[in-house]
């Protein structure tokens, strides 16, 4: 009979566990975004954890770097771990190299074993880090800032200076860069996008809204627009929108540094600090590309008292870096 009660009480309190976790998302993105704020208030910087890297977008060379962040020197030997640059990839034609002219992001993909780069050419490319070469590569118009990896290994990227997203369709066909079959889908002053595996949408964020789209793989894959969240005080003017790790929540900066919650599809203010071109976290570490000269800086900074630099390169102009890390709220 104890067994019983015993067993009854645990399932009882189980499913006040899941009704309460159901009911709280809109307490928990606010208690985060509170939290967030407190490490741009003058918080102590929150410790690395150990073994941790940093992937960073490198305008100045044109080249992506793994950096270790255990050294906050990134000109010492040893502290650059890897780097790729398309000048050098010999998967990339020589004609084709201007299409990666100002690198704009890096975004770890497929378990962190390889990387979706983007840049301002209009170049976008899946990077295999163990081959250090492109495995594919291809272009469009209007100032990249972001890609997405969609679940079936479509590609969908973000161009500012253009107002749209493109939907790139590889999985049916594209012998070369040229011929990549491509849709245009209008976003005014377009700047990220990010694949919500739970939902099954693309998120997209732009210039006065985060826009949800749902993906339709056949018979042709398209994207249609079925949400419109308006954008405005700290979000106004979005730029990078990113997965905070372990939460079912997104970062979002634009004139400031606001949290989206993607459940209830509401967005939360964070803190008031400018400039900030990317977001990522690991674990309790938060770091962040500020500006410093024009769009770059040669350091990535972490959110904590003045934001102290994780790692500075000398002469380096620094647009977005990524903690190097599996994007679990992407992929499975």
């Amino acid at each position: 009979m104890a067994d019983r009660t015993l067993k009854f009480l645990i399932a009882a309190l189980a499913l006040a566990l899941i009704a309460g976790g159901c009911a709280s998302t809109g307490k928990q993105a606010q208690n985060f975004a509170a939290e967030v704020a407190k490490k741009f208030e003058g918080k102590p910087a929150a410790k690395i954890p150990a073994g941790s890297k940093i992937v960073c977008a490198e305008q100045k060379e044109t080249k992506v770097l793994i950096c270790d962040a255990s050294m906050p020197d990134w000109n010492k030997e040893g502290a650059v771990l890897w780097q790729w640059s398309p000048n050098s990839d010999p998967s990339i034609a020589p004609r084709h190299r201007k299409w990666f002219k100002c690198l704009s992001d890096v975004k770890p993909v497929k378990n962190a074993a390889a990387i979706l780069v983007t840049a301002s050419g209009g170049g976008v490319a899946l990077v295999d880090i163990a081959k250090n070469k492109a495995v594919f590569y291809f272009h469009d118009d209007g100032n990249m800032h972001s890609a997405s990896l969609l679940p079936d290994g479509n590609i969908v990227t973000a161009s500012s200076d253009g107002d749209h997203i493109c939907l790139f369709d590889i999985k049916n066909g594209c012998p070369s860069p040229e011929s990549a079959k491509k849709t245009s889908y209008y976003l005014k002053y377009a700047h990220a996008v990010v694949w919500d595996k739970k939902r099954e949408v693309l998120w997209a964020m732009g210039l006065e809204e985060i826009a949800a789209f749902k993906y339709v793989q056949t018979p042709n894959p398209i994207l249609k627009k079925v949400d419109s969240i308006p954008l405005s005080g700290a979000a106004h003017n979005g730029h990078d929108l990113c997965a905070a790790q372990g939460l079912d929540l997104l970062f979002m900066t634009g004139k400031g540094l606001s949290v989206f919650d993607p459940n209830e599809r509401k967005v939360h203010f964070a803190a008031d600090v400018e400039k900030i071109k990317s977001i990522s976290m690991n674990g309790e570490a938060i770091i962040v590309m500020r500006a410093d000269e024009s769009w770059w800086s040669p350091s990535i900074r972490q959110a904590g008292a003045g934001m102290p630099p994780v790692g500075t390169l000398k002469g380096a102009r620094f647009y977005k870096a990524r903690w190097l890390l599996p994007d679990t709220f992407s992929e499975n």
